[in-house]
């Protein structure tokens, strides 16, 4: 049975965020935040080219930051570096948006398999 992501703990890790002064500097306060009964959550920061999200999906059973790219050039640029699959697979599954697609934006996220069923 799916979980109530309240009840692993969401609402703790929102109260504990809020006292962190680094988080909230990049994050904002999350202690006004709507009462979630979805199966994830996430908190992002937006910049000029380039949207980090992190995001915990019960449901699907994953982790993972999503780097949400506004500007294809940026996008391309990280794309073409070699090291940052090579570093970042020891996190997890990565996973990039062809940078040649015929798309408005791209994507590039490191994802993790997570068992939130607690047995």
């Amino acid at each position: 049975m799916m979980q109530n992501l309240r009840y692993i703990g969401r609402d703790e890790m929102c109260e504990y965020a809020t006292t962190r002064a680094d988080f909230v500097d990049v994050y904002g306060d999350p202690s006004d935040r709507k009462p979630n009964s979805a199966t994830w959550a996430s908190f992002g920061i937006g910049s000029n080219f380039c949207h980090p999200d992190g995001t915990l999906n019960i449901r699907g059973g994953y982790i993972a930051v999503d780097l949400y790219f506004t500007d294809t050039f940026q996008y391309s640029k990280l794309y073409g570096m070699d090291s940052a699959e090579r570093i970042l697979s020891d996190l997890g599954e990565v996973i990039w948006d062809e940078p040649d697609a015929d798309k408005k934006n791209r994507h590039f996220w490191v994802r993790r398999g997570v068992d939130f069923s607690g047995t």
